[in-house]
């Protein structure tokens, strides 16, 4: 199955989504807290799917990292996790290609049809 990528800082979070992306079949899964973490990561290894949250703790800004993701990853699906999605980081997220987004708090269910609709491209 797909090798993803999740940036997520909330350890309920990261645990809630390996394990729903275990179930699906997904069992590379890579988890950092961090945009720094995230960025060196995907110097080393490709992946086929990221699921990021903009407000991670780190040097860079969540669109910054994103930048940086589509320089180091052009063809990587990208879906954006967010507690707070504001218009003008969806507008900047868009603006980089990004189009798939799960607000805090998400069913499970729905980041199934993210992850897959994110493989299916």
């Amino acid at each position: 199955m797909a090798d993803i990528l999740v940036i997520e800082d909330e350890e309920t979070c990261q645990f809630y989504l390996k394990t729903r992306l275990n179930k699906m079949g997904h069992d590379d899964v890579t988890i950092v807290a961090t945009g720094d973490a995230a960025v060196e990561i995907l110097k080393e290894k490709t992946f086929d799917v990221i699921l990021s949250d903009l407000m991670v703790p780190g040097n860079i800004s969540g669109i910054e990292m994103i930048r940086q993701f589509r320089d180091l990853a052009p063809d990587t699906g990208i879906a954006i996790i967010s507690g707070y999605p504001a218009p003008d980081l969806i507008s900047q997220c868009e603006s980089l290609g990004i189009h798939d987004f799960l607000s805090k708090p998400f069913e499970l269910a729905f980041v199934a049809d993210v992850v897959n609709k994110i493989i299916a491209k």
